[in-house]
């Protein structure tokens, strides 16, 4: 190759790279690519309600595709209309919208094989949680759905990273052959597959994402997991630190998830990462918050407030 040729193919790649660099979203300006480009992200994308090897450690069974976090014939039943609730999904970080849904589908993940899914029989068969074995249990299979969850988005976030990559490359590499012009049809010319590997907003964004998911399940979802499975083994609550009220109304909401709090206590403000359970019965309506021990303090005085009815309420809608 002589050094005329060279010379314009690095002034074609570093105008490539500079037209990127000062309008990153440049790369989506064709419709059809862009079409492409989000077909492929959807079709690699994994559906998180898919079977998968049974949560329990040591299983090697499958898992059943439907395992309710909260129970179908209780709580759901109690609070359907013609065998539907409504259940929010978010849109984007602006926009949640209502949903419809079946019972037979709230609440599900892919956590248990069919032995195991036989944990919760005993307070599922009387319909009422008479014990802390039962809350317990309660608890760790909303832990379960939130560790099957947030492990989905993060092999997710690197499978769109990894299209992501994939497509920009691919315009990139389309726009050093336009600025080449005639040059590029050399037949002594051979392209190949250019590869930019420079970062992006789109691609910082990503890693964020990435490391906040990894982080929450590493510093809190696999910690108190393992707690409270301490506990239902010692059959003590040794790791873990819940607090449960029975409201003697039936408020129409299930919920089963994950949240969060800060409180100002010994003169300190702490963030309290907490597992929290809204479960509707015809005897009223239960609600548990687990947080790991170390925060046996903070969760009490939080849920202190709970001492008048609208107070309650007041707490699930932030919850909600």
């Amino acid at each position: 190759m002589n050094k005329a040729l060279k010379k314009k193919i690095e002034a074609a790649i570093d105008k490539a790279i500079l037209d990127f660099r000062e309008n990153e979203d440049s790369i989506f300006f064709n419709k059809k690519d862009q079409l492409k480009y989000r077909f492929s992200v959807e079709k690699e994308i994994q559906n998180w309600k898919k079977m998968q090897t049974c949560i329990v450690k040591g299983c090697k069974n499958k898992s059943i595709e439907r395992s309710h976090t909260i129970q179908k014939s209780n709580s759901l039943k109690l609070i359907s209309e013609e065998g539907h609730v409504l259940m929010p999904k978010m849109q984007n970080p602006e926009e949640v919208n209502i949903k419809q849904i079946g019972i037979n589908e709230a609440s599900t993940f892919p956590g248990y094989c069919k032995d195991h899914e036989r944990l919760f029989d005993d307070f599922e068969n009387i319909k009422d949680f008479v014990s802390e074995e039962h809350i317990g249990l309660q608890i760790y299979r909303t832990i379960c759905r939130e560790i099957v969850l947030n492990e989905n988005h993060l092999k997710n976030i690197g499978l769109i990273k990894n299209r992501y990559l994939e497509f920009r490359s691919k315009k990139i590499g389309e726009s050093i052959l336009a600025n080449l012009g005639t040059e590029a049809s050399d037949p002594n010319l051979k392209f190949v597959d250019f590869k930019f590997k420079g970062s992006d907003y789109r691609l910082r964004m990503a890693n964020d994402h990435e490391k906040t998911i990894s982080e929450y399940l590493n510093n809190f979802l696999y910690k108190i997991h393992d707690a409270i499975l301490n506990d239902l083994k010692k059959q003590k609550f040794q790791k873990t630190a819940f607090v449960a009220i029975r409201f003697d109304q039936i408020i129409p909401v299930a919920l089963a998830g994950k949240g969060n709090f800060h409180i100002k206590l010994k003169g300190k403000i702490k963030n309290v990462e907490i597992i929290f359970n809204v479960l509707p019965t015809i005897n009223g309506t239960y609600i548990f918050v687990s947080a790991l021990r170390k925060f046996k303090e903070e969760l009490e005085v939080y849920m202190s407030q709970c001492q008048h009815p609208l107070l309650v309420i007041n707490l699930v809608e932030n919850w909600m």
